[in-house]
This record gives structure tokens, sequence and C-alpha cells, in this order.
């Protein structure tokens, strides 16, 4: 599937980028993560994206993805299922901005990891209250209701066994103890998935 434009192009020295979350030349009204998450979706499921494009004639960007010849039935789903298969983890999001949020929740639900995702502090202690056999809670710092240190001090009294990853466009407060780990924004789909399976893996 090839998609094209007669815009003004893509100058060379953006090219390398286009695909990277968080990169964007709009300024305040982008969020860098739409050619992120597009990237995401097809390499997770085999295929590629090429960009071609020639400064004030356009744009093409052409998805591969492959093809099967297998004609075999859907297998059924066992009657009682794991609750999280092997090397995974179950993973809470909370993140305020929705785009960085979704794209953090389909980068670690291909990852193989069990992931619900909410938009804030209050939602997410809700939740937990309820469920508290979360592994990890991955979450902003700056928020509107608490920020991410608050946030995590509450969580540890419902489920002390959760792992914490902190994730911020500032610097960690190095004030503060941080038990578990820090992810700087922006970052890649590898940097994310690696700081989740490192804190998984701490004793």
């Amino acid at each position: 599937m090839a998609i094209a434009d007669t815009g003004c192009g893509i100058p060379p020295e953006t090219r390398s980028k286009v695909f990277d979350p968080f990169f964007t030349t709009k300024g305040p009204a982008g969020t860098g993560l739409g050619l992120a998450m597009v990237y995401s979706i097809v390499t997770q499921n085999g295929g590629r994206v090429d960009l071609e494009s020639t400064v004030g004639v356009g744009t093409t960007f052409t998805i591969d993805l492959p093809v099967t010849s297998d004609t075999s039935p859907v297998a059924q789903p066992p009657a009682s299922p794991p609750h999280f298969i092997d090397g995974s983890a179950r993973v809470m999001i909370v993140e305020d901005d929705p785009g960085v949020r979704q794209i953090v929740e389909i980068v670690l639900r291909r990852a193989g990891h069990e992931v619900v995702a909410v938009e804030g502090p209050q939602e997410a202690l809700a939740f937990l209250r309820g469920r508290p056999d979360i592994n990890l809670v991955l979450t902003d710092v700056v928020m509107p209701e608490m920020d991410g240190y608050e946030l995590a001090a509450e969580i540890k009294k419902i489920a002390p066994g959760a792992r914490i990853v902190f994730m911020s466009g500032y610097a960690p407060d190095i004030g503060r103890q941080l038990d578990d780990n820090f992810l700087a924004k922006p970052f890649t789909a590898e940097s994310l998935t690696h700081v989740v399976r490192h804190a998984m893996a701490r004793s």
C-alpha cells in the first residue's frame, strides 16, 4: 500500500527521524506519535515502511505486509488460559497525555505484556484497590492530581510488590530515592521494553 502527497516534501536531515516517537516539526501542535505508531504496528506484524521524498515535489510512504497461504483453522484459546505468558508482566500505564498513553500501550502489548492504561493517579489507585496483582506501574512524573512520586507511595500501600518505573521529559529529582527505574522522554520502543524487562528482572 502506498500513500503519497504532493506537498513540500521532507528534507534529507529529517527523514531518518520521522518514525522516532515524539519527533515533530509542528511545534506544540504535534505529538510526534502518528508515524511512530504506524511504524510500530507494521513492523510488529512482520512488515516494513519505506519512505521516498523529494523537497518541493512530495512524499510517498509504502507499507509492505507479509502474505500468508496458511489456511489452517484459527486456534481456539484454552478453557482456562494462563493469566500471562512466561516473560511477560501485568503492567499499568499512568499517563495523562492520550497520545503517549496509546503508543506505550501498543508497544507493551506487542511485547507480550498484559496492559491496562489509565489517564490519572485516582483512576490508577481505584483500579489497584480492586486488582492489586499488577506487577509493574509505568507512571508519568508530572500529572495534574498528584505527581508520580506521590502516586508511587500510595501504590506501595496497596500493592507493595509492584515495581515502579517513572517516565518524564524532565531529569529525575536526585533528592528522591528511586527504588526502581526512570525512563526519559522521548524514548524509543526498544528503550521502553528494555526498562520494563530490567525492572521485572530485579531481585
